[in-house]
């Protein structure tokens, strides 16, 4: 019963739920906007089938669970027994307060018949397996989702259905199992002198019935088994069916027949699978048995011979009764194999690339490829290493087989340099240098240089050896004749024991009169101090500006942070302060109106480390004015001497000496005095000397 109720009505409720056997209840209309009429859990009835769970729901978009009959406040339960099931709930849209029940009955799963468990087929028959066409829906094992499918292999099959209380239940497995056609193969003389008899057999087999039928002779002996003897006296033709018993009392034929020719004379048929062979192949030519000399025309007195070399064969039998006589004659044609080679790159150069193998025809007479891969073109495109054959076909059925083996390669890693030549002047010759950098593991070529600009010339000239791990630069020169910019893109052709390439190189420049241009220029010197002091490191920046013009310029400046430790930046602006591992990178601004020479002045300590140099890389020179500008950088450097002494400790102030212990021949001590480079001597923890050790300025 659906029914609006007040809250003191609860307990009455509850009572009255608890006692109440109908199964349908009148409903309350609740006139709700996009919602049920009333409150509803799912349906007025449910089934649940062999004890599985079931969810019993509540419109969740209307309506607050306040209590199921199970105790739950949830949304949703899951019920897994027959009974009746209420719940108590509030409207999510006018507060007011509802109940609904529902009926949950026991329901079994089906479980169709389709079949015995186990079906026998003879190869080539089909099977039907059906179920009861009550059932709301079909899934077969095939995948078919009708009431009935039709089976013609070997196999397991299952059917699950769904009846309409949406119960599951699955068939029991019936296993078909295919059995072989029975395969005769006759033998026996096709050809017998007139009213002469000749005996013809066939294999025997287990469980099998032999029906022999001879259209023009009479069978003496042998029937219903799998030799007999049969007199001729016409030609006619011979068969035979086999019928072989299955486990399940049916029973799978097959048959076999021959033609029988009759005459005064013997005339055998030579039997054979192929009249023609190629090169190098042999083929089996056979005479019919039954009789009781055979001679072909090669000396052979064997019923079957094998031929290696083209020419005409026959052969000549007599039966026991003397009568004898020839085959016709068999003309045997040997063909010329076709002549196939694979070429192609031998290795593949990295994950993602591919090679491509081609088939070679030196006589011109192939007509089909086969790869190893499925293909069955000339040409085949391949990713991974390994040994692809290909397999050749000329007219005549003859194949020749060849092998290709490719390898996995390294991949060319190969970074190079932008070539930027600047601002310059009208009629001058700047260089700018291209520098290639192997970054692999085998020696790379650069095989050439194309698409370079006009005006640009380059030394030394390609092919030029880059080995492993190193840098090689080419300096290229231009002839700047007129006011213009360069940018330009150049392919260098890269190439290993194994892999080819390329990689782009990016060219610009511009030509400026220097009358109307800026010149911006920023140094730093080369710098050499003792370890631990502190250094206020000068940048200079030189500023020619055109009449007029004012100028924002923007510079980085790249040094080991962990050598030379920067704490102040004076002289300009500081717009970016970035570090990546121990490089540490500054991006500055200074803003001039006139021509100006200031410095920029670093200040910071110098830090126990090694390397004891690091370089003031002075880069990415921009310049922001109403006139072009002409740029130049000069790179400066710090470097560290003098003797650290084991045990100091460096701060960002005075200096301290401590005593440090080390291990040295599994003794602990610790040292002496110390020079550079000069014997050190080391005393153990008594203050006994242990051993002179020659020491430089590495710090450990």
């Amino acid at each position: 019963m659906k029914r609006r109720v007040s809250p003191y009505l609860i307990l009455i409720l509850f009572a009255w739920i608890t006692c109440a056997t109908s199964t349908f209840a009148q409903k309350s209309v609740v006139p709700q906007t996009g919602c049920f009429d009333d409150l509803k859990v799912n349906a007025d009835y449910m089934v649940v089938c062999d004890n599985r769970d079931n969810t019993l729901r509540v419109d969740t978009n209307c309506y607050i669970v306040l209590a199921w009959s199970t105790g739950e406040t949830t949304q949703t339960i899951t019920v897994n027994r027959p009974g009746s099931y209420w719940v108590y709930a509030r409207s999510d849209q006018d507060r007011a307060e509802y109940f609904d029940t529902i009926v949950v009955q026991s329901g079994n799963a089906p479980k169709p018949v389709i079949g015995n468990p186990q079906e026998y087929l003879c190869r080539g028959d089909e099977a039907s397996l059906k179920a009861p066409n009550t059932m709301k829906s079909y899934l077969w094992s095939t995948g078919e989702t009708g009431n009935e499918i039709t089976v013609t292999e070997a196999g397991v099959y299952w059917l699950e259905v769904t009846d309409s209380n949406d119960c599951v239940g699955r068939s029991d497995e019936i296993e078909i199992i295919i059995v072989e056609l029975p395969d005769p193969v006759l033998s026996g003389p096709n050809s017998v002198c007139r009213n002469s008899s000749g005996t013809y057999s066939v294999e025997s087999l287990p469980n099998a019935t032999y029906i022999w039928l001879a259209d023009g002779g009479t069978i003496l002996s042998g029937s219903g088994t799998p030799n007999v003897e049969i007199e001729w006296n016409r030609n006619g033709r011979l068969e035979v069916e086999v019928l072989q018993t299955r486990p399940d009392g049916g029973t799978c034929s097959g048959k076999a027949g021959m033609f029988i020719t009759v005459g005064d004379k013997l005339k055998p048929e030579i039997l054979y699978n192929r009249s023609s062979l190629c090169v190098g192949e042999s083929i089996v030519l056979e005479a019919p048995s039954g009789y009781a000399e055979y001679l072909w025309n090669t000396g052979s007195t064997s019923r079957i011979i094998t031929v290696t070399q083209g020419g005409p064969y026959w052969v000549e039998v007599k039966n026991a009764a003397d009568c004898n006589g020839r085959s016709d004659t068999l003309n045997v044609r040997v063909y010329e194999l076709p002549s196939a080679t694979v070429i192609g790159p031998r290795a593949v150069c990295g994950v993602g690339q591919t090679v491509t193998l081609q088939g070679i025809d030196a006589i011109g007479d192939v007509v089909l490829w086969e790869w190893s891969t499925g293909d069955r073109t000339q040409n085949i495109t391949v990713n991974r290493a390994g040994t692809y054959t290909l397999v050749a076909w000329n007219l005549n059925g003859c194949t020749d087989t060849a092998r290709f083996t490719v390898g996995q390669a390294a991949p060319i890693d190969v970074r190079i340099s932008p070539v930027n030549f600047g601002s310059v002047e009208v009629g001058s010759q700047p260089t700018a240098s291209l520098d290639v950098v192997n970054n692999s593991n085998v020696n790379i070529s650069v095989i050439e240089i194309l698409g370079l600009p006009a005006g640009i010339s380059l030394s030394p000239m390609p092919p030029r050896l880059v080995m492993a791990r190193t840098t090689e630069s080419f300096t290229m020169q231009w002839q700047a004749n007129s006011i213009g910019t360069i940018q330009h893109t150049a392919t260098l052709v890269l190439a290993s024991a194994d892999c080819t390439d390329t990689i782009q190189a990016q060219i610009t420049g511009q030509a400026v009169n220097t009358d109307t241009v800026g010149i911006v220029t920023i140094s730093s010197a080369d710098t050499t101090l003792e370890v631990g002091s502190y250094l206020a490191l000068p940048i200079y920046v030189d500023v020619s500006l055109p009449l007029g013009e004012a100028a924002d310029i923007r510079f980085e400046t790249t040094f080991r942070n962990d050598i030379y430790h920067v704490d102040k930046v004076q002289g300009a602006q500081v717009l970016l302060d970035q570090s990546v591992g121990t490089l540490r990178t500054i991006t500055m601004s200074i803003d001039v109106i006139s021509d100006t020479s200031q410095i920029v002045l670093f200040s910071g300590y110098t830090l126990l480390a090694s390397p004891f140099m690091t370089l003031v890389d002075i880069d990415n020179i921009s310049v922001t004015s109403n006139a072009p500008f002409i740029t130049d950088e000069q790179d400066g450097s710090v470097t560290l001497t003098g003797c650290w002494l084991p045990g100091r400790m460096v701060h960002f102030g005075e200096l301290q000496l401590v005593k440090r212990v080390f291990t040295i021949d599994g003794r602990e001590v610790f040292p002496g005095g110390h020079c550079r480079p000069c014997l050190e001597v080391y005393f153990d923890l008594n203050g006994r000397p242990v051993g002179n050790y020659l020491t430089n300025n590495i710090s450990r």
